[in-house]
């Protein structure tokens, strides 16, 4: 997705906003992640933990198995959504993850 883009949006996002954050597919092999994406998942899952954001603790575990291992369980994973914590750093959310997003927006 374009960094602009996601600029625009993440910059309107305000504490407590969720975010729907849709990943990129992968590689054109079935199921399997770019490093780009895999990166950026591994980014969200780390981000969450160190509460940069809030995610669901069963989707912080998907998120968290599929930075480790590469591939996608299936389609449905790629979607989580996200709560923007007090103190959002949205540098950091622009830089690390929206290189691996297909989509991003306000829900």
């Amino acid at each position: 997705m374009e960094t602009s883009v996601v600029t625009d949006i993440v910059t309107k996002a305000k504490s407590g906003d969720q975010l729907r954050l849709v990943f990129k597919n992968g590689t054109g092999q079935k199921g399997t992640l770019d490093d780009i994406t895999q990166a950026a998942v591994v980014y969200l899952a780390m981000g969450a933990q160190a509460g940069m954001l809030v995610l669901a603790e069963s989707d912080w575990a998907t998120m968290y198995a599929v930075g480790i291992s590469g591939f996608w369980d299936n389609d449905s994973n790629r979607t989580v959504i996200t709560t923007v914590p007090d103190e959002f750093d949205k540098g950091w959310f622009i830089n690390r993850l929206s290189p691996g997003l297909e989509s991003v927006e306000i829900v």
